[in-house]
């Protein structure tokens, strides 16, 4: 097994066309060609992605994959993960803190502790003004990128506020025995006895408050723990796809290229894997997170 490549501040899967660093923040646009293979990777620091153009794969809670243009991902410090891209091209730009940014938005109350996607909302419009402000910096760029960045974090801790305030305890369980029993072909009906709902309110609450539904993180967790198992196992397909709870290795092989891209067989081939995955001194895209 290859050992996990750990990336520098502002560091990067792929091509950096343009690049700008001030007051504990890094800027970055960042190109990815389908020869570039990305390997499983480590961001110390915390960043954005917003997407630009292409279909990106990844982890990161609220979205389903393949996302597309205008989606910005949060990726904590300390993420692990293989997003990438699914399409034979792809642009992102990407926004990283130093630890001590970090520190200071944590001390300020801030405390986002896992990746999150966003699809829409205020969030994405202020990506696309620091894309353009990189893009056609003038002498007050520094300044207006600063203060996108730190309205970026805002935005993405109150959502997790709110999230956190509105969703309900038995919700909670909800998603916990999904993320429990993904392998064993629970139902909804099962879920929504356990926790003492409607299945119906289930599902809607499901997505009000989780952003998908309950078949979205089943599916999900399936072809998380298939990833982690194509990379660290010598188990067959058909072994793989029985341990993760899909039908058959045809509904594994499916399923798999659908939410990834790329076959489960494509996906374990070492070339996929490792790579060359050539890091640009700023690129940093969310690369699978595990994308």
């Amino acid at each position: 097994m290859n050992a996990v490549r750990a990336l520098r501040f502002g560091e990067f899967v792929g091509h950096r066309r343009r690049f700008f660093e001030n007051e504990g923040f890094a800027f970055a646009e960042i190109v990815h060609e389908s020869h570039q293979h990305v390997p499983e990777h480590t961001h110390f620091d915390a960043h954005f992605i917003f997407i630009v153009s292409g279909e990106y794969r990844t982890a990161a809670r609220d979205l389903d994959a393949p996302c597309g243009a205008r989606t910005v991902i949060f990726n904590p410090p300390g993420t692990t993960h293989r997003d990438g891209f699914s399409s034979s091209q792809g642009r992102f730009l990407a926004v990283s803190l130093t630890s001590e940014r970090f520190a200071q938005f944590r001390s300020a109350g801030g405390q986002s502790e896992e990746a999150v996607g966003f699809r829409a909302g205020q969030i994405t419009s202020l990506a696309a003004q620091a894309y353009g402000e990189l893009r056609h910096a003038d002498p007050l760029a520094p300044l207006v990128l600063e203060g996108l960045a730190l309205a970026m974090l805002g935005h993405a801790d109150r959502r997790r506020r709110r999230n956190s305030r509105a969703c309900p305890p038995w919700l909670l369980r909800a998603r916990e025995m999904i993320a429990d029993r993904y392998a064993t072909g629970i139902t909804l009906t099962e879920i929504a006895r356990e926790v003492g709902v409607h299945p119906y309110h289930l599902a809607r609450a499901y997505r009000q408050h989780l952003g998908r539904t309950p078949g979205d993180h089943l599916r999900a967790c399936r072809i998380q723990r298939a990833s982690e198992l194509l990379q660290r196992t010598h188990h067959s397909l058909s072994d793989v796809a029985a341990a993760c709870g899909f039908a058959d290795q045809s509904q594994f092989t499916r399923s798999f290229k659908r939410a990834t891209g790329v076959t489960p067989g494509v996906f374990r081939n070492d070339d996929w894997n490792v790579g060359s995955g050539h890091a640009c001194d700023s690129d940093k895209t969310v690369t699978r997170r595990r994308a």
